[in-house]
């Protein structure tokens, strides 16, 4: 590809050529409008789309109670995520894991980062962001419920297929 400028003094000379790119990462994003994403579910689920202010104004959320699982299936193995979720009375906690094929999983931990700075006038529940990097050991990525959450947005980043 190659680029030029544009301003008021007119448009520049094209760069050089450059490329072609390779992309070496790719991520599946989850906004959970739906469950079309994801591989299988066990549990209690459904999609939430009321308690928005609760939410700060997230439209969409999967809700589920404790010991639902969402499952996602990559075309390469996971290298690394992020979830982002709501829990609108105490933390209970979220557990990760992977497999390679989707039956023999083995436990993630994931660094978690809580975002609550008090319910305030709005009743906010607590939004906690779960993230994992340098991850091996599978293409399936295993989501736990400990107790009553809704689940966000979920970013899975692994290796972009060979072209």
């Amino acid at each position: 590809y190659r680029v030029r400028a544009r301003n008021g003094a007119g448009r520049s000379e094209p760069s050089n050529v450059v490329g072609p790119v390779t992309v070496k990462m790719d991520t599946l994003v989850d906004e959970l409008v739906d469950f079309s994403r994801v591989n299988s579910r066990s549990g209690n689920w459904k999609i939430a789309s009321d308690d928005c202010r609760a939410t700060k104004e997230d439209a969409f959320r999967a809700d589920g109670v404790a010991g639902s699982t969402l499952v996602y299936q990559l075309p390469t193995g996971v290298a690394g995520f992020r979830v982002f979720a709501f829990f609108p009375k105490a933390e209970s906690g979220l557990k990760f894991s992977v497999s390679a094929d989707g039956e023999k999983y083995h436990a993630v931990v994931a660094q978690k980062e809580s975002y609550f700075h008090g319910a305030g006038d709005y009743g906010y529940w607590m939004p906690v962001e779960y993230h994992a990097e340098n991850l091996h050991g599978g293409s399936f990525l295993k989501i736990e419920l400990t107790g009553e959450t809704q689940i966000s947005r979920i970013e899975i980043i692994h290796p972009a297929p060979s072209p």
